[in-house]
């Protein structure tokens, strides 16, 4: 073997080993975003046991109450349209991220055409409703949301 060929192995070597490096920093920058976002929404559900002295608010007189309870606490705190409300993505590849509307249909074969046509072009948008289980299992950190 010539001392050329060991080198462009090793420059080749040195390619895909970045390229991990790349990748895991990638993962773990979205691993931290999720640790921080569940972190978030635990001091926000730990909050409601500590919140004012109302007896219609929760407090830690009252350690125990309803999921409804909470959520209209929630809703109470946090005004927004209630016929639609984006859900957050993360684009697993590159990072990326952002919102678009929670729609029914989205990526229905035959009838979602994303991401050819954006949502707020789509002439099949079925927007969804912000419902009690959309706001609970947003604050148990299933999944994030926007007002």
């Amino acid at each position: 073997m010539s001392v050329t060929s060991d080198r462009s192995e090793i420059l080749v070597e040195i390619s895909a080993v970045e390229q991990k490096l790349s990748e895991l920093k990638a993962e773990t920058r979205l691993a931290e975003e999720k640790l921080n976002s569940l972190k978030h929404t635990l001091q926000n559900l730990e909050g409601f046991q500590s919140v004012g002295t109302d007896p219609s608010t929760p407090d830690s007189s009252h350690p125990h109450h309803t999921a409804e309870e909470k959520v209209a606490l929630f809703r109470s705190l946090f005004r927004g349209r209630n016929d639609v409300y984006p859900r957050m993505w993360i684009n697993s590849k590159t990072g990326k991220k952002g919102y678009s509307p929670a729609c029914d249909n989205e990526w229905v074969r035959g009838i979602c055409d994303k991401p050819r046509i954006k949502c707020g072009d789509c002439p099949n948008q079925s927007f969804v409703d912000v419902t009690t289980k959309t706001l609970l299992d947003y604050l148990k950190g299933l999944h994030v949301i926007g007002v």
